[in-house]
């Protein structure tokens, strides 16, 4: 998913979908992509155009826009297919009670307010390493994500490579630490009706707060 915001976003976001186990999401820092998909392969992609054409930036915002664009990520300002405003509902439609992770606080209050009500967990918390650690596969060298002709050039970010690597970590390192009792008992920090629970039953049983609405998530099934 293609999104653009108004200005840059300070960091990279990288959103990971606990549903059951493979689906990842991430927004990247100057091009804010989206990436939705089952087992790394099955992919849902939205190229998403931004919320107004380039011709009302101003010239330093297009310079910025070009360079990011030539040095970046080979993605123009203007290129995209679906209605920016469609961004939330998307979100909303392929998270819905899954339980959400993503790598810093300013993208928690980000994606929290994208995906509005939820609460969104930092996957630092699991021990989530910087991308510059996790192993990149040779098959990933390239970007196929879109139809843009300089983006499939190797040396450009790319979100979906950056998902993948996430999503591989989350799978053999991460999910195994969702049992852990230092994160279930935060997780119940955000839990609205705490007075109607025993909190130390919940994790000592192995659940955690999936950070939407009451709904609780058990570690040993998800």
């Amino acid at each position: 998913m293609e999104v653009r915001f108004e200005s840059p976003l300070k960091e990279t976001i990288n959103w990971i979908v606990y549903a059951e186990f493979n689906n990842v999401l991430e927004i990247d820092r100057h091009r804010n992509i989206g990436d939705d998909y089952s087992n790394y392969r099955e992919t849902k992609t939205w190229s998403i155009r931004s919320p107004f054409p380039e011709e009302r930036r101003n010239k330093s915002e297009r310079i910025q826009d070009r360079w990011l664009m030539e040095n970046y990520h080979g993605i123009g300002w203007n290129d995209g297919e679906t209605d920016h405003q469609d961004v939330k509902y998307i979100l909303r439609l392929y998270t819905k009670r899954s339980v959400v992770f993503t790598k810093g606080c300013e993208k928690c209050l980000l994606l929290s307010e994208i995906s509005s009500p939820r609460v969104v967990y930092d996957l630092a918390d699991l021990g989530c390493p910087s991308l510059k650690k996790l192993k990149c596969d040779d098959e990933f060298d390239y970007c196929w994500c879109w139809c843009f002709p300089k983006h499939r050039v190797s040396h450009y970010q790319c979100s979906k490579k950056n998902c993948i690597m996430l999503a591989r970590w989350f799978m053999t390192s991460g999910k195994a630490k969702l049992g852990s009792s230092s994160f279930s008992f935060k997780s119940f920090e955000n839990f609205p009706y705490t007075s109607k629970i025993d909190v130390y039953k919940m994790v000592e049983l192995g659940f955690f707060y999936s950070g939407y609405g009451d709904t609780v998530v058990c570690h040993a099934c998800g």
